[in-house]
């Protein structure tokens, strides 16, 4: 699979990591994974270089049609918007309308592309390559705001590196499921990773998993 981020430095991946390694083993299948940004991941797995990510939204194959939805969401997941400033505050994709502010987001997001191409001028919308990119071009007032998951977010903002860095979350503009994806010449394997996945959610593993990388349960 195609990751984002090394699960050496993030709790979500280092779930991620556990969860498919458990999860294809039980399919008799050796799980590996390989790093790159988040563009990359997806023209990787749509190409077939790689067999899948591990997590993107519900419709993600409408843009990338060599990918197939697993049909068992592995995460909720919450998109925030940051600043240096706290003086406003944002609810939805819909609260950015009109917007002024310069704002960022990781390049490969695609759904977040899309939400604010319809609401913000071109000229005020910038993409970073990395999420680390986006808190430090916010720290530097490079940008105005800066939009990602929640997760990779406050991760990173709790590292030594970045401890006492005065980045705000100032709201929560989406929340929605997320699913595996692969490559469509897996077709067959799609539903049976499904089952597998709910059977670790039953058994209690998938929560233990959890656990065992430090994962909060507001992740």
């Amino acid at each position: 699979m195609a990751f984002e981020v090394n699960p050496e430095a993030n709790v979500r991946y280092k779930f991620y990591a556990l969860l498919y390694t458990e999860a294809f083993s039980r399919l008799g299948i050796e799980f590996n994974y390989t790093i790159c940004p988040l563009k990359r991941c997806s023209y990787m797995s749509n190409l077939g270089q790689v067999d899948g990510e591990p997590q993107r939204i519900y419709n993600y194959h409408e843009s990338y049609p060599n990918l197939i939805r697993v049909e068992e969401p592995i995460m909720r997941t919450q998109v925030a918007i940051y600043s240096l400033s706290e003086l406003k505050r944002y609810d939805s994709w819909d609260s950015l309308s009109g917007l002024l502010e310069r704002i960022d987001y990781v390049r490969g997001a695609k759904n977040t592309q899309l939400q604010l191409e319809h609401r913000v001028n071109g000229s005020q919308l910038s993409t970073v390559t990395t999420t680390y990119q986006g808190i430090m071009k916010l720290k530097l007032r490079r940008t105005d705001l800066f939009i990602d998951l929640k997760s990779r977010v406050d991760a990173l903002l709790s590292t030594e590196k970045l401890k006492g860095v005065d980045i705000k979350q100032v709201g929560i503009l989406d929340e929605h499921n997320s699913y595996p994806f692969i490559n469509k010449k897996h077709t067959s394997l799609a539903p049976k990773l499904a089952d597998v996945l709910f059977q670790l959610k039953s058994e209690g593993v998938y929560d233990r998993l959890k656990y065992q990388a430090s994962l909060k349960s507001e992740y």
